[in-house]
Order: structure tokens, then C-alpha cells, then sequence
């Protein structure tokens, strides 16, 4: 539990040191998220190897990838994910230690998202505290296809905010090859280079609930961009009631319009509004089953940044509604936040078995 909590208060204590020694503001926001990342990173590459619900089934494919020949291997580049067989494969030929797989594919998954942060963090405290509550932490110890898959957005949305189309695809199809899901950021080219105005706001909460009302027959046509394995382990209707995170998503996106000063809205934040827009039509589908959650995660870690900057920056008239705001957010989301690891520590609750944190020497 304690690691847990020296990842947020760590570089929160820090943050406020900085500031009372008069560092610049973009020092603190950089120095202190640094310290989170490499925290976290430390967490993640430093975990006993039970340390999330599917290592076992990680282990077994990088034994597996061992008995490749590299030659064998990368056979396997073209195909279905072929690019996280080749990864283990490659791996395995330098060690035959999985401790390094968790070591590595943590660097591939957290440095991209590191270097986009550091460049755009301004209010580090209340960023943290909105990155643990409105993004997938927890997966990032256990789905490591996935989340090493989810690095790529970050690389993905700069190249399209500069409208360089080749790399972009280019970078889309590297993801593609670690997760079937992220064919899903073909979406990031477009939504980074269109203007959403604040009169959008309500055809987008309108035709969010109309997806709601619709998501059985929404999320079947998801199921047609899915490879048949995926189809046949959440393919199935559970109606697990995604409801809070739906009614959380409208309520930041509609903060994030009416709040935000559009002149200091630059082309990148009015993108991550876009993909924020894009959340509140995906989450719908995500009350029918938790495989549609999995097209969210990839958009989730902007929406950080967006609500800190607009926050920051709202139009004067709602500078005072701003100022409570971040106080009632950065407080709301650090007592979930705590209550989680808590309840995950203390109960056993978590599903994704991350809880406690034990390091790889341990082995009680």
C-alpha cells in the first residue's frame, strides 16, 4: 500500500517545495510529473511477477516465444499481433529472465507518455490526482499488450496534429501489431484536425445518449473491426452498468466547453476536447460490455491535461467556479484514489490483482 501512496504524495510534496523555493512554474510541473513517472515506472519494473491478474498467461507466451528461432519469429510480424510475439521473442534470446520482459515493455509503455506529459503539465498535483481518477492505472500492471500498445497514441496524436499522415499510420500500424483495439486510433487524424465550437456540446451529449439507448446494436458492429478470439472471450452482452464513468465523462466534456477561454485553447488542446468527445460516444457502449472500455483507454490519459489547462485558464467570469473546481476534483479523486488502494489492500477487492504492491526480491 505504502508504494501506492508515496506515487501521488511523493511528487505532490515535491511540487510544493519547488514552488515555495520560487521555481518557475514550468519547472515545477515538469520536475514533479517526472518524479511520478519514474516513480511508477519503478513500480512497474520492479513488481514480483504475480503482481496482475494475467502474467501468468505473459509468461506462458514468453516461454513460449523462447523455442522461436528469431528467424521464426518474425514470420510472425504481419499477423495477429504478431509484433508483441516478435518483442518476446527477441527478448528471450537475451534472457530467459521474465523479470526483464516487465522491465522493458514498462519503458516501452511509460517513456512515451513521460515525454507528452513533462511538455504540457502546469498544475502537477491536481493532474495526478485527475490522472488516477479518470484513467486506467491499474491495467497498465496486468494487460501489457495492451498498454504497450496504448504508448503509441501519444506519438500518434503529435504526427496528426502536424498533419504528417504517413508516420502516422505508420505508428498506428506498429500498435496495431501489440493490440488488435488500437485500430481504434485512425480516429485521432481526423478528431486532431477539425474545431468542435461550443455549439457542438449539445448535439455531442445528445447523440451520446442516443448511443446509450442504442449500445446492444452499437457494440455489435464494434464486434466486426474485433479478431474472432476477442469476439469469443467479450463478444457476450453483461450489462455491467459503466453508468458513474458515462455521467463523470459528459460532465468534464461539458466543463471543458463552457468553461475554456477559446483563445488560449491551442490546436492540441482542442484536440484532446475532441477526443474527450470521442469518450463520451464510446463509454455508452462500454454499460453492455468491458471489451468497448477497451477502445476508451487509449484517449483517457489526454483528458488529464485538458481539464488541468482549462481549469487554469477559464474564461474570467468563471474564474471563481474554476478555483473550487480544482480543489473539489484534485480532493474527490485522490480519496477514490486512496479508498481503492485501501479497499484493494486491505479487502482484496481489486480485480486486477495489483494490490499489494510486493517487489520481485519478495517472495512471501
Amino acid at each position: 500500500m505504502i508504494p501506492y501512496i508515496v506515487l501521488v504524495f511523493l511528487p505532490g510534496i515535491y511540487a510544493l517545495i519547488l514552488k515555495l523555493s520560487r521555481s518557475r512554474e514550468d519547472n515545477v510541473g515538469s520536475r514533479s510529473i517526472s518524479l511520478f513517472f519514474f516513480i511508477w515506472l519503478l513500480l512497474l519494473a520492479l513488481r514480483r511477477n504475480d503482481i496482475g491478474v494475467d502474467l501468468d498467461n505473459y509468461k506462458y507466451l514468453f516461454s513460449e516465444a523462447s523455442q522461436l528461432s528469431l528467424k521464426s519469429a518474425l514470420s510472425y510480424w504481419s499477423d495477429f499481433e504478431g509484433g508483441y510475439i516478435v518483442f518476446n521473442s527477441i527478448l528471450s534470446h537475451l534472457t530467459h529472465d521474465f523479470q526483464w520482459l516487465l522491465v522493458f515493455s514498462g519503458l516501452i509503455t511509460i517513456i512515451p507518455m513521460w515525454l507528452f506529459y513533462i511538455k504540457r503539465t502546469e498544475q502537477p498535483l491536481f493532474v495526478i490526482a485527475l490522472f488516477m481518477g479518470l484513467t486506467s492505472f491499474p491495467l497498465y500492471f496486468s494487460a501489457l499488450r495492451q498498454v504497450m500498445a496504448m504508448a503509441f497514441v501519444f506519438p500518434a496524436f503529435e504526427l496528426a496534429c502536424k498533419k504528417q499522415i504517413a508516420p502516422f499510420l505508420a505508428i498506428v500500424l506498429l500498435a496495431f501489431l501489440f493490440h488488435s483495439s488500437s485500430f481504434i486510433l485512425l480516429l485521432v487524424y481526423p478528431l486532431c484536425n477539425i474545431r468542435l465550437k461550443k455549439d457542438s456540446l449539445w448535439w455531442i451529449v445528445g447523440l451520446s445518449l442516443l448511443i446509450f439507448l442504442l449500445s446492444k446494436y452499437v457494440f455489435n458492429v464494434f464486434l466486426v473491426f474485433l479478431n474472432d478470439k476477442y469476439v469469443e472471450l467479450y463478444g457476450q452482452v453483461d450489462n455491467n452498468g459503466a453508468y458513474m464513468m458515462l455521467a463523470l465523462y459528459l460532465i468534464l466534456l461539458c466543463y471543458s466547453f463552457i468553461l475554456a477561454d477559446e483563445k488560449k485553447m491551442s490546436k492540441e488542446l482542442i484536440a484532446m476536447r475532441n477526443l474527450a468527445a470521442l469518450v463520451v460516444f464510446i463509454q455508452p457502449i462500454a454499460s453492455v460490455s468491458h471489451v468497448a472500455m477497451r477502445f476508451n483507454y487509449y484517449f483517457l490519459p489526454f483528458m488529464p491535461l485538458l481539464i488541468a489547462h482549462v481549469t487554469k485558464y477559464p474564461q474570467p467570469k468563471y474564474k471563481i467556479i474554476s478555483f473550487v473546481a480544482r480543489i473539489a476534483m484534485t480532493l474527490f479523486f485522490l480519496y477514490y484514489y486512496f479508498r481503492t488502494v485501501y479497499s484493494g489492500t486491505v479487502f482484496d477487492t481489486d480485480l486486477l490483482q495489483i494490490y499489494p504492491w510486493i517487489p520481485y526480491w519478495s517472495h512471501i
